[in-house]
């Protein structure tokens, strides 16, 4: 029997994060190229939409504060501060704060002010004004122009300068210094729009999804073909064959030579069977012949000397019995392929095999609906339904009520043979099945057969479609299930996988 270990996490899983960290690990890898080669730092988030969008709130505060007085230059910035759920200050060209809440600049922004101011006339951008021009203009005269973003720690904020036209028309330098400090790189969406970032991210992830769930998807479905075909073959069923062969590559080599070890041991345990089945027959006659013989010798033996030829007689008995046995275990194993399974009516089928096996003193109840039909071999079902309920009689039969119940699930019928004895010790219960075995406490000749009997049981049912599986009951007694195709009028239900 095959355990069912549970799959903690899917190969089809492992692919895909294997794919996207393969994705993460090359974007990184990029990333520190631009860095290292081309310079690139925090300042390469101010071009494109982001450069653009701070630009166009510079434009607005640029205008009005313009049109305010130097006293309503607070009361502005903390408007738009509240706004954007930043902190907007107001520096001149040579870094003295004009108007904004109270700072001391960490060093590295103060670098950044020094690295731009090269003398009066130049902001922060160190651009030097054209001689024709004139000193100061108005708001209108140019647009905002951001000049750098940084990040200082301890804490962590982010810095961005931007050169907006003097609020004070008239004199002094024509650029002062917007400075917007952030607790958060995003900047409340005025450095970097989440959404935008969430929605290209989705993008990339669904693009790659795409292009990669065709080859997960085909790649585990045949891998979980493979898996059932091996089980099965596992299981006993050779005739079980993979359909992934025409596949080009290692799934088409690997499903090519499980479709020939199948073969194989099909061919080698059939001929094994067929071995077994003729030498069984051939057996049959010489046994004939011995028994026959002593019968004669008994009659002309004298009184005194039966007994040695009893002990004779019940070895040839004992012989007679495994041949026959071995006869019907392969016979039952090699009729697989030539079964006609038929209609059957289980309740008549189980009063003959009743009649037979269980002793009419014994307390044997039967719980199965009048009208059920199963789909299976008449003949191999009531020798295997014989075998189970002889095993009950001989190990259990003193112990309580043998109960024979059939219960319709779905598209097949349940039928459970249950009686109140020992049952067998847990690690026998996956052997029972298996040919010659018998637990310990039935290895004596008196209290067994050769071990053959639910071997018998086993190759009958599955030829006739169906599957049988045992278990021990609590608190004591043993219990065999058969399950088989049930019979719905039109036609027979499809075999179990």
């Amino acid at each position: 029997m095959i355990s069912n270990i549970p799959i903690k996490f899917p190969l089809y899983i492992k692919i895909l994060l294997w794919f996207f960290l393969n994705l993460l690990v090359l974007g990184l890898a990029f990333y520190a190229f631009l860095t290292m080669h081309m310079n690139l730092g925090w300042d390469a988030l101010l071009m494109g939409r982001v450069g653009e969008r701070l630009r166009a709130v510079g434009e607005v505060i640029s205008r009005e504060l313009t049109e305010s007085t130097q006293e309503e230059w607070n009361p502005v910035l903390d408007r738009f501060s509240n706004a954007y759920q930043v902190t907007f200050r107001l520096f001149s060209h040579d870094g003295n704060q004009m108007a904004g809440p109270p700072v001391d600049l960490p060093p590295t922004v103060m670098q950044k002010f020094s690295e731009r101011f090269t003398g009066p006339g130049r902001g922060i951008g160190g651009l030097r004004l054209a001689e024709s021009r004139p000193q100061s203009v108005d708001a209108s005269g140019f647009r905002p122009e951001t000049r750098f973003l940084l990040k200082t720690k301890k804490p962590t904020r982010y810095w961005t300068g931007m050169d907006i036209a003097s609020p004070k028309p008239g004199f002094g330098p024509r650029k002062t210094t917007l400075l917007i400090e952030a607790k958060a790189i995003h900047g409340n969406g005025l450095f970097l729009d989440l959404r935008h970032l969430g929605m290209i991210v989705l993008a990339a992830v669904m693009l790659s999804a795409l292009v990669w769930l065709p080859f997960v998807t085909t790649l585990t479905r045949s891998l979980k073909h493979l898996t059932r075909i091996t089980e099965r073959i596992a299981e006993g069923d050779f005739q079980a064959r993979t359909s992934t062969p025409k596949r080009h590559d290692e799934i088409g080599r690997l499903s090519h030579a499980v479709n020939q070890m199948a073969h194989r041991l099909d061919g080698y345990v059939t001929a094994q069977k067929r071995f077994l089945s003729d030498t069984a027959h051939e057996l049959c006659s010489p046994l004939a012949r011995m028994e026959l013989g002593l019968s004669i010798i008994e009659q002309r033996t004298k009184s005194e000397e039966q007994a040695s030829l009893k002990d004779v007689r019940d070895e040839v008995e004992v012989m007679t019995t495994l041949v026959n046995d071995l006869l019907a275990y392969s016979r039952s194993s090699l009729r697989r392929e030539s079964s006609k399974p038929s209609p059957i009516k289980l309740w008549s089928l189980v009063e003959k095999v009743a009649r037979q096996e269980v002793p009419s003193d014994f307390d044997f109840q039967t719980e199965i609906p009048k009208d059920i039909k199963v789909i299976a071999d008449a003949h191999l079902l009531e020798r295997s339904l014989a075998n189970i309920l002889r095993n009950a009689v001989r190990y259990a039969g003193e112990d309580g009520p043998i109960k024979i119940r059939a219960i319709p699930l779905d598209k097949i019928i349940q039928i459970s043979i249950s009686d109140q004895g020992p049952g067998v010790p847990a690690e026998s219960l996956e052997h029972l099945f298996d040919p010659f075995y018998r637990p310990a406490a039935a290895r004596e000749r008196s209290s067994g057969g050769a071990g053959l009997g639910l071997s018998i049981v086993k190759t009958g049912i599955e030829a006739c479609a169906g599957s049988v599986t045992c278990a021990n009951l609590k608190p004591r007694g043993f219990e065999v299930r058969v399950e088989l195709p049930v019979y719905d009028g039109d036609e027979a239900t499809p075999p179990l996988a």
